[in-house]
């Protein structure tokens, strides 16, 4: 019988005991993590005051057409 694909018998993993495990150093599966600054999108200048008059008066008016 021809052996393929999810049928191949694979090599059994090798043992390993407890003690060889708790000696070595841990395993980082996380890799390094890049800094993409220059992809960072420029965010433009707001001029906070004047957003919150805006808000208030637009928040205003539609409290007034409900009412």
């Amino acid at each position: 019988m021809r052996e393929t694909g999810a049928f191949k018998k694979q090599a059994p993993s090798p043992s390993i005991s407890l003690e060889k495990a708790v000696e070595e150093e841990p395993v980082s599966f996380g890799g390094q993590r890049r800094e993409f600054k220059h992809f960072k999108k420029k965010r433009k200048p707001v001029d906070v005051t004047e957003l919150k008059k805006t808000l208030e008066e637009s928040l205003n008016k539609n409290n007034n057409e409900d009412t």
